[in-house]
């Protein structure tokens, strides 16, 4: 279970990492195709598609040129023209477009594609009715800043996923108990603990002055006769005093043990 949550947490301190890297990707833009599109309006959406990939802090290769379109202006549609752009700039994904124009309505649609596979990871449609070149321009530079985000916020949630999926799958380390053991209780007193502990205290006080007083009485009894000086009886109480200071210590320390929680 440990090792589980240790891989958890290794996955969810790495991923703003990796999201950081991911979040400024380079990406090459193609110039956006238009059967019924006039080059210069062609060159100036791909511009704004273009600009609107920056803004979302996207790496975006400069200078595309026409060509990049396929040989000879054609359009770019198989996965190997997508690689080899991608190769050719040292990026690794590629932005295609595709623009029609009905009258004042402009209908654009925008495609991330892999630059490795040529392979498409996501597109974006988007349509401006009644609209003027300037709209249609910023309807542009829009899509293509939420495409990109689009394209890697679902990245970043698969990174997630996986990394929660590989924690959950990792096995236990040998060795080490699966399940989380029982925290011991906190060494706390209770009621009945502290008035033991200061019935152990008083006991070891009051046998300590007991022990105090058994050697003081030493060599001490009952004494008559002329001037007192026969004593026919003469207590001895030095070991039972020492006895009893001991055993007073002992009671003291163990009752204040038991205050604290030790016993």
């Amino acid at each position: 279970m440990k090792t589980r949550l240790a891989l958890a947490a290794l996955a969810a301190v790495a991923l703003p990492a990796t999201t950081a890297r991911a979040d400024r990707p380079r990406i090459a833009v193609m110039e956006v195709a238009g059967a019924k599109v006039a080059p210069d309006l062609r060159e100036r959406m791909t511009h704004s598609v273009h600009e609107g990939l920056l803004a979302s802090g996207a790496d975006v290769v400069d200078g595309m040129p026409a060509a990049a379109t396929g040989p000879g202006g054609a359009p770019c549609d198989g996965n190997g023209c997508v690689t080899a752009v991608a190769k050719a700039t040292v990026s690794a994904y590629v932005v295609r477009g595709t623009l029609e124009i009905d009258g004042r309505t402009y209908e654009l649609r925008l495609e991330m594609l892999d630059g490795k596979s040529g392979e498409l990871i996501e597109f974006r449609e988007d349509r401006c009715e009644i609209c003027t070149e300037g709209e249609a321009l910023e309807m542009a530079g829009v899509s293509a800043s939420a495409l990109k985000v689009q394209v890697f916020k679902k990245k970043a949630a698969a990174a997630v996923a996986e990394g929660a999926a590989a924690a959950a799958a990792a096995p236990a380390t040998p060795g080490i108990e699966a399940s989380t053991p029982a925290t011991p209780p906190p060494a706390t007193t209770t009621e009945e603990h502290r008035e033991l502990g200061w019935i152990g205290v008083g006991v070891g006080a009051f046998a300590g002055v007991l022990g105090a007083w058994l050697i003081s009485a030493n060599n001490e009894g009952t004494c008559n006769g002329p001037g007192g000086v026969q004593c026919p009886r003469v207590y001895a109480t030095t070991g039972w005093g020492i006895a009893s200071i001991a055993g007073g210590v002992l009671a003291v320390t163990a009752g204040v043990f038991v205050l604290r929680g030790k016993f």
